[in-house]
Order: C-alpha cells, then structure tokens, then sequence
C-alpha cells in the first residue's frame, strides 16, 4: 500500500494572487504574458531554489534534478544560445522556485506475529529507507510544481511570470515534464498564451 506524502509551500512570496488561465500551454497559469518571442542567441542565467528556509534534502534535491534538467533542455532545444548559473552575466534571469513536491513512499507495515528480532529488522529496513530518502530524490516523486519568472537581467523588468505543474508516476518523468511545462511556458508569447 502506498501513503501519499504531500509537502506543500502555501504562500509564494510576490506571487499575484489571481493568476489568468493558459489556454495555449497545458499545466501552465500565467500571471505575466510575454508578447513577443525571445531572440533565440539571448543568453539566460538558471536558478532553481527550494522554498525559503525549507532544508529538507528532498527539496534540495528536487531543486538540484530540475536545474540540471532545465538548463540542459534550454540550450539543447534552441531556446537560449547559453545557459549560466544564478549570478552569471546574461541576457536574462529565469528563476524557477519549487512550490510542492508530492510524493508517494511505501508504507512500512508492522510485524505482528513472531520474534523481536524480526520486528526490529523490519523497523531497521524502515530507518535504512529513510536515511537513503534523505540523500536521494526518491523515486517516487509523481508532482512538482513551480512558481516561474523570467525577466531582463538589465532593467529586472518580468518577461513572464507562470505557475506549472508536472505530474508522472516516476521521479525522472515528473522532472521530465516540469521542465517541458517550464520551457512551453517561457517560449509561448502573445495570444496564444492568454
């Protein structure tokens, strides 16, 4: 049986709280429209960070597998000429900020009949399960969404400005189709955004 373990952010900071439905985009919610396309030999600075304060390394984690993710697929599939780290001179500053991971972890089951020492192997597989959580993104991730501004480095003016989700049944897809929904997000402009 799986339990189904949500960590939620409830507020983004600076996020509006009416955001416009996409049409042109699925699992995506504008805020901010772009209305014209991004010259493609622009160059984008990529930070993807954990809630504040949040610490838990399935977050960092997260944050870490989505960076990775998207900073390869913008480059390889065209939409910037080069991708930099946060702080790097570019053309512009995408920031990606993780709003919710969903994750579904096996339960582990209570041994009721037999010795102590089966219970307590059961319950160290348990901690030992929990521990390898700690330092690697469980597999098991199905949802990750993302609060999303790209804005020109120069003048800080926002470009555009979405919420996204990605949901699959595996950690890999999820990220896999976040960053699809991120890079959909950026590159769609005008009407067919709104």
């Amino acid at each position: 049986m799986l339990k189904k373990l949500a960590i939620r952010l409830v507020a983004f900071a600076g996020a509006p709280l009416v955001l416009a439905a996409c049409s042109g985009v699925s699992g995506v919610e504008y805020s901010t429209i772009n209305m014209q396309p991004i010259p493609a030999e622009r160059t984008v600075a990529v930070d993807v960070v954990a809630p504040d304060g949040e610490t838990d390394e399935l977050w960092l984690a997260a944050e870490r597998k989505v960076h990775a993710k998207l900073a390869l697929e913008l480059e390889k599939g065209g939409s910037f000429q080069r991708v930099h780290n946060a702080g790097e001179p570019a053309d512009y500053n995408l920031t990606v900020q993780l709003a919710e991971l969903v994750i579904d972890r096996p339960e582990v089951g209570q041994h009721t009949g037999g010795t102590d020492g089966l219970t307590k192997a059961v319950q160290a597989v348990a901690n030992a399960a929990e521990a390898v959580a700690a330092v690697k993104l469980p597999d098991q991730v199905r949802e990750i969404a993302v609060y999303t501004t790209l804005a020109d480095q120069k003048s800080g003016s926002e470009v555009v400005a979405f919420r996204a989700e990605g949901a699959d049944g595996r950690t890999d897809a999820t990220v896999t189709r976040i960053v699809d929904r991120i890079i959909a997000g950026v590159n769609c402009y005008g009407e067919d955004c709104a």
